[in-house]
């Protein structure tokens, strides 16, 4: 016979999920701390976004831009890295609030006109955030 039991899944443990946001966003950011690699990375994702309709050509950014690029591909980096060591209520909260702030720069950015292959960044940070205060919220 058949049971109708609701299935659950096991709780998932905040750490753990801290661990698991840092290391995506390591996988995903630490090119664009690097010089070198922070163009042709930013190339891959303007491809992508021509690949699904839209603009495929990289703005030019000069000197400049690609400095903020990389500053902010080390602050990112930095970020993940204090995250895989940090423990506790306060990097859990940290943590939310960071990704939450990403999410409503993004969703800005999209609505002025940012590349649309950039929602793919807002989904993952909402994810993040989901999983994150659900994590957050287990005894």
């Amino acid at each position: 016979m058949v049971t109708t039991e609701p299935v659950t899944m096991p709780a998932e443990s905040a750490g753990g999920v801290l661990r698991q946001v840092a290391m995506a966003d390591l996988v995903i950011l630490a090119p664009f701390a690097v010089p070198f690699l922070a163009e042709r990375y930013l190339a891959l994702w303007f491809w992508l976004n021509g690949r699904i309709g839209h603009d495929a050509v990289v703005p030019d950014l000069g000197a400049t831009g690609w400095l903020l690029v990389n500053l902010m591909g080390f602050f990112a980096v930095w970020a993940a890295v204090l995250r895989l060591r940090a423990r506790g209520a306060v990097a859990v909260r940290l943590t939310l609030a960071a990704k939450a702030v990403a999410v409503v720069l993004i969703a800005i950015g999209l609505v002025r006109g940012a590349a649309p292959i950039l929602a793919v960044a807002l989904v993952a940070d909402a994810v993040a955030c989901l999983r994150i205060g659900l994590a957050g919220r287990q005894p």
